[in-house]
C-alpha cells in the first residue's frame, strides 16, 4: 500500500534572495522593519568598517565639516546665528509669558508653533547659563543673548537632515565612492552649512520633511502588507511639518498623492482608504491648531505679516513683470558679492529678481547676505561687512552648474519610474506652491532656505544620472564628470572655511 502524503505538514517557503540589485536598477525593495537590537553592529563589524580606506575618507570629511562649524559659531556677529528673520522672539515670548505667542506678538510670531516649542528647552538652558555665570545684570543688559542656544537646535536639525538624506541614498543603492561624495556634499552644502547655525524654523522643517520623504519612499517601495505603524509615522511627520511652517503643507499633499498612487498600483483600494484617513487624521490632530486659530482671528488659515501676506491672499496679483525667468546673470551676482559690491539690501539689487540666478547663488553661497554689510535690510547693521574673498564663491557658482545639469538629467531619465515617484511628486508640488507664492510678492520671496528640503531629491537625481552615464558613456567621460563633482565638494569645503573664518572689517 502506497504511503499517503501528510497534508497537514507545513510547506517550506522558498528562501528570500539577498543578492544585490542589478547595476542598472534604481533600487531594491527595502527590508522590512527590524528590531533596534538587530541593528546594533558587532565589534567585528566596526573593525571591518574602519579597515576600508573609503570609510576612513568618509569619516575624515565628516570630522572636517563638524570642525568647521566651530569657527562658524564663534565668528557669528549675532547670537541667533545667520538668520534672515528673528524667530527667537517667538521662543522668548513663550519662555517669559508661559503661552504660545499670538500672531501679532512679534514679526515672525505668525508661524506655526513647533519651532517655539522645540526651542523652549534650549532657550531655558541659555537663560540659566547667563544667570548662573554672569548674573541678572548682564542678562538684562543683553536680553537676546540666550538666543545663542537656539542654534544648537538648528545644528541637531541639520545633522538629522544629513542622516535621513543618507538613508534615502541607501534606498537607491548608492554605495562606494558615490555614497562618500553624497555625504561629503551634504555636510558642507553651503545653504545647509550656514543654516546649521541659524535659529530659524526653516532648518527644523527641512529635517522633518527629509524624514517624511524617507518614510514615504519606504511606504511606496515596501511590498504588501505595509506595517500599520508606517501610516502612523507618516501622519505624525505630516502634522509636525504643517505645524512648523506653512510650506510644510507640501508634505501632506505629497503623502496623499503617494498613498493614492500606491493604491492604484497595487489595486488594494481598501487599504488605501484606510491609510489615507489615518495619515490625515493624525496630521490634523497635531498640526491644525494654528490654522483654525487663524481662521477664528483673521478669517484665513494662512495669516502672515509683511510681504508674505501677499502670497497667501486669495485675491493676489501675480507680478510676472518683476521676476526674470529667462536669464542666468553670473557676472552680476559676482559683482553683488565682491569687495566693490554696491550698497543696499539684497532685494534692491536687480540681479536678485533673476530667479534662477538668485536661487542658485542662495543655495551654493550666501549671495552676500551675511558677508556684505547692509544686505539684510534691518534698521541697524545686523551683519557687518566681513573679509570674504570672492574667488571661492566665483568658482563654486560656476562649477555647481554641473550637478544642476546632472540633476535635471536624472529627473528626466526617471520620470516614468515607480521607485522615484515620491521624489517627483514632492518636487512638483513644492515647486508649484512655491512659485505661485513668489510671484505674488514684491520682495524677499526668493530664498533657497524655503525649499532646502528638496536637497535629498537633488542628490538622488544627480547620482542616478551618474549611474546611467557610467553604463552608457566611455570611461573617460565618466572620470571627467566625477572629477568635476569632486571639485564641487572640494570648493564647498573651501567656501565653508572662508565663510566661517571671515572677520568683520567695519
Amino acid at each position: 500500500m502506497a504511503k499517503q502524503p501528510n497534508r497537514n505538514r507545513r510547506r517550506r517557503r522558498p528562501k528570500a534572495s539577498h543578492s544585490p540589485a542589478a547595476p542598472d536598477s534604481l533600487s531594491a525593495t527595502p527590508p522590512r522593519w527590524t528590531p533596534l537590537r538587530n541593528r546594533v553592529p558587532s565589534a567585528a563589524a566596526i573593525r571591518a568598517w574602519f579597515a576600508r580606506p573609503r570609510h576612513l575618507l568618509l569619516l575624515g570629511f565628516v570630522l572636517v565639516a563638524l570642525l568647521l562649524r566651530i569657527p562658524l559659531a564663534l565668528n557669528c556677529p549675532q547670537p541667533w546665528g545667520y538668520a534672515y528673520d528673528e524667530y527667537h522672539e517667538g521662543v522668548a515670548y513663550l519662555f517669559y509669558n508661559g503661552e504660545l505667542p499670538p500672531s501679532e506678538a512679534c514679526w515672525q510670531c505668525y508661524h506655526p508653533p513647533v519651532f517655539y516649542v522645540a526651542g523652549y528647552p534650549f532657550y531655558y538652558a541659555g537663560v540659566k547659563y547667563y544667570l548662573e555665570r554672569y548674573g541678572p545684570e548682564v542678562l538684562q543688559a543683553n536680553p537676546r543673548a540666550p538666543a545663542k542656544f537656539l542654534n544648537f537646535l538648528s545644528f541637531l536639525a541639520a545633522m538629522t537632515t544629513v542622516v535621513y538624506a543618507c538613508r534615502i541614498l541607501r534606498l537607491y543603492r548608492v554605495q562606494g565612492m558615490a555614497f562618500v561624495w553624497g555625504v561629503a556634499l551634504l555636510m558642507v552644502f553651503p545653504r545647509l552649512f550656514i543654516s546649521s547655525w541659524s535659529a530659524e524654523a526653516d532648518i527644523v522643517l527641512t529635517a522633518i520633511m527629509t524624514a517624511l520623504l524617507f518614510y514615504l519612499l519606504r511606504y511606496a517601495m515596501l511590498p504588501d502588507p505595509v506595517p500599520w505603524r508606517l501610516p502612523i509615522v507618516l501622519g505624525v511627520l505630516c502634522g509636525l511639518a504643517m505645524a512648523t511652517k506653512y510650506n510644510g503643507l507640501a508634505g501632506l499633499a505629497t503623502a496623499g498623492a503617494v498613498t493614492l498612487a500606491r493604491g492604484v498600483r497595487t489595486r488594494r483600494f481598501a487599504r488605501m482608504f484606510a491609510d489615507g484617513p489615518v495619515i490625515l487624521l493624525i496630521c490634523l490632530l497635531i498640526g491644525s491648531w494654528k490654522y483654525t486659530d487663524n481662521i477664528e482671528k483673521f478669517g484665513t488659515p494662512l495669516f502672515a505679516n509683511g510681504s508674505a501676506a501677499q502670497g497667501f491672499s486669495i485675491d493676489k496679483e501675480y507680478r510676472w513683470d518683476i521676476y526674470d525667468f529667462a536669464s542666468f546673470r553670473y557676472g552680476d551676482v559676482l559683482d553683488s558679492m565682491g569687495p566693490d559690491a554696491p550698497p543696499g539690501q539684497l532685494t534692491e539689487l536687480p540681479v536678485y529678481y533673476s530667479v534662477w540666478t538668485s536661487l542658485h547663488a542662495l543655495a551654493w553661497t550666501d549671495m552676500g547676505m551675511f558677508t556684505v554689510g547692509g544686505r539684510h535690510g534691518a534698521p541697524w547693521d545686523m551683519y557687518p561687512h566681513r573679509a570674504m574673498p570672492l574667488w571661492p564663491a566665483a568658482a563654486l557658482l560656476a562649477l555647481a552648474l554641473l550637478p544642476n545639469a546632472l540633476a535635471l538629467l536624472g529627473a528626466g531619465l526617471t520620470i516614468h519610474r515607480r521607485q522615484t515617484l515620491p521624489l517627483l511628486l514632492l518636487t512638483v508640488i513644492t515647486t508649484l506652491a512655491y512659485f505661485q507664492w513668489v510671484l505674488s510678492q514684491t520682495a524677499w520671496a526668493l530664498k533657497a532656505k524655503y525649499i532646502l528640503f528638496l536637497l535629498p531629491v537633488y542628490l538622488v537625481y544627480v547620482l542616478l544620472a551618474m549611474r546611467w552615464i557610467e553604463r552608457k558613456a566611455p570611461k573617460a567621460v565618466t572620470r571627467v564628470l566625477w572629477g568635476g563633482l569632486w571639485a564641487v565638494v572640494g570648493l564647498c569645503y573651501v567656501y565653508a572655511y572662508y565663510f566661517s573664518t571671515a572677520q568683520i572689517t567695519e
